[in-house]
């Protein structure tokens, strides 16, 4: 018999863990669930320390957990967020909070490889959580592979993007537009030495993001200084980044470390045409030749060929814009995701 769903109790960081504005997994979960009528939302703090010591970080999970059992055994399911880093104390935690009291389910942030790579407090956490939890969400069928002999049972859980929010309200500008972390291992320097190959056509490049490097920034400001098409607007968030994926027509990302960027899903959203590389799970997100195009590799010169294709053709940058839209909208839009929650969170209450 299928049981129904009452509530929920999401257990995330505190909101400091956030840094420079990004919001978290467990946030954004919890903002598309709070639209589910009759759902109730009991929200939990997994604890946050700056402190990366084990044994401080295990004491502090450790009481954060306490505080919350009663909470965490009052709902239906116990929705955690996890972190590849800190999967020994964050399966802790939910084993203080939540054991034999409700149904769990680990939201986990990790990357293709994350059993081969971790260390032995991690596939210590690993083992334990494997035991523990109803229920495995990671980001991509990819990275579900690793997890298949596992006793629970592993659904994959994307990203998601609020697609209502980038209803078309500029005319496409010929720009290409960056937004990301401003740091080399994003390609910045790369990007900027195809300046001269874009003015050329036409095009113009806008950077938007903010630097941890002082020493970085300043030589970055200097080169952008000699350059007639290109600008850096320095960080922008909300209304005002949502402005600039509207007006430009392609996005890149020419990331060399990455797992599942979520301005490829904003880009998406606002009808950009697409451009970045194979890392991490970003091939799951963008077909290349169909949603957008995945350059060889992060150099200027790979980095001119794609931009060419899209720059070079009107008619294939449209095409590639709307396709990826629709996929953005199909898979990876807060609506989508919210059936697939509803649906999975139907599952595993039902499962014996």
């Amino acid at each position: 018999m299928k049981k129904k769903l009452r509530s929920v109790a999401l257990a995330g960081p505190h909101p400091k863990a956030g840094i420079g504005g990004v919001r978290t997994v467990h946030e954004n979960v919890r903002d598309i669930l709070k639209e589910v009528p009759g759902l109730r939302i009991l929200d939990l703090d997994k604890g946050h320390s700056a402190e990366q010591r084990f044994l401080p970080k295990l004491c502090e999970r450790i009481i954060a957990a306490i505080a919350c059992r009663k909470q965490a055994g009052e709902a239906d399911i116990l929705h955690v967020q996890f972190n590849q880093a800190s999967v020994l104390t964050d399966t802790l935690w939910t084993a203080v909070a939540g054991l034999g009291k409700t149904r769990i389910v680990a939201h986990m942030h990790c990357h293709k490889d994350a059993l081969q790579t971790a260390s032995s407090a991690q596939k210590l956490g690993w083992k334990l959580l494997s035991k523990l939890v109803d229920a495995l969400f990671v980001l991509s069928d990819d990275i579900a592979e690793q997890f298949r002999g596992f006793p629970c049972a592993v659904y994959t859980v994307p990203n998601f993007v609020d697609t209502s929010l980038y209803l078309p309200t500029e005319k496409k500008e010929k720009t290409v537009l960056f937004c990301a972390r401003m740091c080399s291992d994003k390609g910045i320097w790369e990007l900027l030495d195809t300046g001269d190959f874009l003015e050329e056509k036409g095009w113009n490049i806008r950077y938007a993001g903010s630097f941890s490097e002082e020493e970085e920034e300043k030589r970055f400001s200097s080169s952008v200084a000699a350059l007639n098409n290109v600008t850096w607007t320095g960080p922008l968030e909300g209304e005002a980044l949502r402005k600039e994926y509207l007006r430009s027509a392609v996005f890149i990302l020419p990331t060399r470390k990455d797992l599942f960027p979520l301005s490829l899903l904003e880009a998406g959203a606002a009808r950009c045409a697409v451009v970045t590389t194979d890392k991490g799970i970003i091939t799951s997100i963008v077909r290349n030749g169909i949603d957008g195009v995945i350059a060889e590799d992060c150099t200027s010169d790979d980095l001119k060929k794609a931009l060419d294709k899209v720059t070079g053709s009107d008619k294939l940058r449209e095409e590639m814009s709307e396709e990826f839209h629709n996929r953005v909208v199909r898979y990876f839009s807060a609506e989508a995701v919210q059936k697939l929650l509803l649906n999975l969170y139907g599952k595993i209450l039902s499962t014996e």
